[in-house]
Formats: structure tokens, C-alpha cells, sequence
């Protein structure tokens, strides 16, 4: 059985730059999970966060235009969440 190569390196589907927070912008994948994996462990465990590991995940599986435009979306949506995204 073959595996399934996970790709980082995939942009998302637009860039985002958090006016606040602990990166100035998210252009890949690999951007958004290095965030999400310095958090504090209370954060990462956190809903919104973990909805968007999982949809990260996916993207870097699969590639697909409509998984990438949603994690790109619910990432969007935590950075808004947390005050880090106007």
C-alpha cells in the first residue's frame, strides 16, 4: 500500500498577514502549522485551532483548490478570533 506524501509547501489560497500575533505573514502550509505548533498547548487545544490543523492537514494531503481555500478560511477565522487579524 502506497502512502500518501504530505505536501507543506503548498501556498494557501490567498496570503494573510495578522496585524498581531507571533508571525508577520502566512503565505504556505508550513507557515500556518509552524504557528499552530509554537503555541502554548492550551491554545493549540483550543476548537478553532484544532478545526484548523485538521483542515491543514487535508490540504497538505491532498492538494485539492477546495481543501486549501478552506483551511486558508478557518485560518482566517482563528487569527480573527484572536484578535490577530482585522
Amino acid at each position: 500500500m502506497a502512502t500518501t506524501r504530505l505536501n507543506w509547501n503548498r501556498k494557501l489560497s490567498r496570503p494573510l498577514l495578522p496585524a498581531k500575533g507571533p508571525v508577520a505573514q502566512l503565505v504556505t502550509l508550513r507557515d500556518a502549522a509552524w504557528m499552530i505548533l509554537e503555541f502554548p498547548a492550551y491554545r493549540q487545544r483550543r476548537p478553532g485551532w484544532l478545526r484548523v490543523s485538521e483542515l491543514l492537514h487535508q490540504a497538505a494531503k491532498s492538494g485539492g483548490e477546495a481543501d486549501l481555500a478552506s483551511a486558508t478560511s478557518e485560518l482566517e477565522q482563528a487569527l480573527r478570533d484572536e484578535g490577530w487579524l482585522s
